[in-house]
């Protein structure tokens, strides 16, 4: 389901099972609720992959930049949130939820479960380990790697690992 007043550019791939609400910008090449890499270890070592069961939600006013790729859920929804930015060479893993008005920078990669709170700001080539959670109002700096979840709001975060830098403001 596409809302009204979308504008979805040229070679955008949007699988089944993905909503996008209204007044939604989706550049060339993105991927739009693709299966991911749900995994699981059979008895005897090897991989295989868990069917993505999940949707794909991208909320009102929301923008994809050019070649990113977003993956629908495995068995909930990737969201959105009404707002977000995703810049260009963005991927985002299956279950992820990308709060209001948080903008996502150019080559971010955001392993799966992860929660980026309410206008947050990801800088360039930061990496996100499954099952980060991030307060409201957190900036990562940019190639930070991180590792472990910061809930608290207002906070800059930067490095690798990525540590608690100073209080936002």
């Amino acid at each position: 389901m596409v809302g009204e007043g979308c504008v979805i550019h040229p070679r955008v791939m949007i699988y089944p099972g993905t909503t996008i609400g209204k007044c939604v910008e989706i550049e060339s090449g993105a991927v739009i609720g693709a299966t991911g890499l749900g995994r699981s270890v059979g008895p005897d070592g090897r991989h295989w992959l868990f069917p993505h069961f999940g949707d794909t939600v991208l909320e009102d006013e929301s923008f994809v930049g050019a070649n990113s790729v977003i993956t629908r859920g495995v068995l909930g929804s990737t969201v959105l949130k009404e707002g977000s930015r995703v810049n260009a060479g963005v991927v985002i893993a299956h279950n992820c939820l990308v709060g209001r008005h948080s903008a996502v920078s150019i080559g971010v990669t955001m392993s799966g479960s992860g929660v980026v709170g309410e206008r947050c700001f990801i800088g360039s080539s930061a990496s996100l380990k499954e099952g980060i959670r991030l307060g409201n109002d957190v900036v990562v700096g940019m190639g930070s790697v991180v590792t472990k979840s910061f809930e608290e709001d207002n906070v800059v975060i930067m490095g690798n690992p990525a540590r608690r830098y100073k209080e936002r403001g």
